[in-house]
């Protein structure tokens, strides 16, 4: 009996060693095959802007429309970001945004848009992942349209 039990135990200690060595990595290796470390910030694909750069313009709006390639999404004034996420974006690709800014009955305030650029964005360094497709435009804090950036 004692001698089956030390089996059980060497074999199971060989499982978990294995399992062991299975399971952890290392660094992802670079190009030249050094190991490099990456981090871990992540982004999406889209647009994001500063809603609130609309109310220094435009004192009276309270929500306004973002539209990009027929995906549209509202967002109140007082948010600070405004984020539309959305595939299908590829680097050095050119899109129309269109901004509406509404006031508090739902009146039409401000019209803008703009042909923006998209730019590829990999927070973590070119070798790590993600890499997100984000365009590249703004609300300008002065005039409260929508400007490349």
């Amino acid at each position: 009996m004692p001698r089956i039990a030390i089996q059980c135990g060497l074999l199971g200690l060989l499982v978990w060693s294995a399992l062991a060595l299975i399971s952890c990595s290392g660094p992802e290796a670079g190009p030249s095959g050094d190991p490099i470390a990456c981090t871990e910030i992540g982004c999406s694909s889209g647009l994001i802007v500063d809603a609130t750069s609309v109310r220094k313009a435009h004192s009276r709006a309270r929500w306004i429309e973002i539209c990009v390639k027929g995906q549209c999404k509202s967002f109140s004034t007082q948010n600070s970001l405004a984020e539309l996420r959305m595939g299908g974006l590829g680097e050095d690709q050119i899109v129309r945004v269109r901004m509406v800014v509404h006031g508090k009955g739902g009146e039409v305030l401000h019209r803008s848009s703009v042909r923006a650029k998209v730019g590829r964005t990999q927070p973590n360094g070119p070798e790590c992942p993600p890499t997100c497709f984000q365009i590249r435009a703004e609300i300008s804090d002065q005039t409260g349209r929508l400007v490349r950036s």
